[in-house]
């Protein structure tokens, strides 16, 4: 499982191992979100995370009632009763979303049927649920993301405190004042993995809203919006990029070299072992990775032509598309506000005429449907179209028809008919392309190719030595064997011919050889 997280998730994944994201996890989250009466129940779980944050790991059954009561009155316009709350309740229970226990102080005796004595508290698949639910809210609210410039800076002013911290650690001692250090030269060190993490989603966020934009109906709002994206990107962002890159790319050259990645893995040793020391209290999410192989990892994302390069091909290449799409639709502004223009001016032209005089041809033309079938020739009623001109008619004359197909030439050879001459061709090309052995025999998948055309002897090869039992390979004393193999031929260009195997036989006097 390890490895889908890791830098080889490719080969993972096509293992399947991918599939395992579900495992260990509360699939009922999916049915706290589908449910109708999932408000009644998200409202009871968040008070719950609110006890949970004032230290309150626990809440009794009643403290939690008494918390929510008005706040479900209010969502469902009527009392909220015990009996409903209770039902809510252990339908958290039933899909484990909460964990219940039993007070035994609060115990009157062992028929006590009173539900005061329960104390509930929060599994971690749903606090976690929660948590995100709570952050993408605030995204909503706020509308803001991390700015990319920003962490960026964050990204090498972090490198630069985990080198100055590591010129004051010392691999031969370590009191507690270096191992507090250590703590926080590991943490930063370790958030720089996360911050480019930010850097790119934010990066991949961008591309898809671009992508987006671009399949989409929009609206003014929407294309400020991106235009307002874009202008950060091109103006701001990209100079950030170019100036920070190289400081960066150096702190992580420096790092790498020998006297700085021996105290790097001296504090991670460190740090494994306060780990193991106090296991409950550093809750990690799986072994510290080795300086080297973030280290490396941070080198492919920020150098030149790597994942941060190749993210900004994309959004390049997505801006421009949004280019095109923007003037594209300028244009087509542009040409109605033409036309518009030219309409005005024909009725200020309209405007200006006497009072009964009457533009018959502007309102003709401007009402003639785009195309219109009908007479060519101008008329009105005062004024005749001109005739029709005459057609002009060819006579017709016998004339000797004439043959294209030359006269043929007889120079003394025999007749020979299509067949025959096909024959023969098959004959030569045997006698060139087919190599006997001793015993009359020839492996049709041992012979040489020299064109492609060679296949297409082959399959008349089969079709004479196959069809009508062979009667026509025998015209020319061969007889063709097949067997139940395959076998295939190969041109010079790489081409293949698969057939089953074939053994071309001579005859002699119509038996073989």
């Amino acid at each position: 499982m390890a490895k889908l997280l890791g830098s080889d998730w490719d080969k993972a994944f096509d293992a399947g191992q991918s599939s395992r994201l579900l495992q260990n996890r509360n699939r009922h989250l999916g049915m706290l979100l589908a449910c109708e009466q999932s408000p009644y129940y998200i409202q009871i779980l968040y008070r719950m995370l609110r006890f949970r944050r004032d230290h309150e790991i626990e809440p009794l059954n009643d403290d939690i009632y008494q918390a929510v009561k008005t706040a479900q009155e209010q969502l469902a316009g009527e009392e909220y009763s015990p009996e409903k709350f209770n039902q809510q309740i252990n339908q958290l229970l039933e899909w484990k979303l909460i964990s219940r226990r039993i007070e035994k102080e609060r115990l009157k005796g062992y028929r006590d049927a009173s539900r005061n004595k329960f104390r509930y508290a929060l599994e971690d698949d749903t606090c976690s649920f929660l948590n995100w639910l709570e952050e993408r809210m605030e995204q909503d609210i706020s509308g803001s993301y991390d700015d990319t410039r920003n962490l960026l800076d964050d990204v090498l002013a972090r490198l630069r405190g985990v080198i100055r911290e590591l010129i004051r650690i010392d691999c031969d001692y370590c009191d507690e004042d270096a191992l507090t250090r250590i703590r926080m030269l590991v943490y930063h060190f370790e958030q720089i993995d996360d911050l480019s993490a930010r850097i790119s989603r934010r990066l991949i966020g961008l591309n898809a809203r671009l992508s987006a934009f671009l399949v989409s109906h929009y609206s003014i709002e929407e294309a400020t919006k991106i235009i307002a994206e874009l202008e950060f990107y091109l103006k701001t962002y990209l100079r950030q990029l170019n100036e920070s890159r190289e400081d960066i790319l150096s702190a992580i050259e420096e790092l790498s070299s020998g006297e700085r990645l021996k105290q790097l893995r001296f504090c991670r040793k460190t740090m494994l072992e306060e780990q193991k020391r106090t296991s409950l209290l550093l809750r990690s999410g799986g072994t510290i990775e080795t300086p080297e192989t973030q280290l490396r990892r941070m080198s492919s994302f920020y150098e030149n032509e790597g994942q941060l390069d190749r993210l900004c091909h994309r959004i390049n290449d997505s801006a421009m598309k949004v280019w095109g799409k923007m003037s594209a639709h300028l244009r087509e502004l542009e040409r109605k506000n033409t036309r518009l223009e030219n309409l005005r001016c024909r009725l200020e032209e309209i405007a200006e005429l006497p009072e009964n005089a009457v533009p018959e041809s502007f309102l003709l033309e401007l009402l003639a449907p785009a195309h219109m079938v009908g007479d060519k020739q101008y008329w009105d009623e005062f004024e005749k179209a001109d005739p029709p001109q005459p057609r002009r008619e060819t006579g017709s004359m016998r004339t000797q028809p004439r043959s294209f197909l030359g006269a043929k030439s007889d120079k003394g050879k025999p007749v020979q008919s299509l067949e025959e001459s096909r024959l023969e061709m098959l004959r030569g090309w045997i006698n060139l392309a087919c190599r006997f052995n001793d015993r009359g025999e020839a492996d049709i998948a041992r012979m040489e190719i020299s064109a492609v055309e060679d296949f297409m002897r082959v399959l008349e090869l089969g079709r004479r030595g196959i069809l009508t039992e062979g009667k026509t390979l025998r015209k020319l004393d061969y007889q063709l064997k097949t067997g139940r193999k395959m076998k295939e031929l190969v041109s010079p260009e790489g081409r293949k011919l698969e057939f089953i195997e074939m053994k071309l036989v001579e005859l002699k006097n119509g038996k073989n050889a």
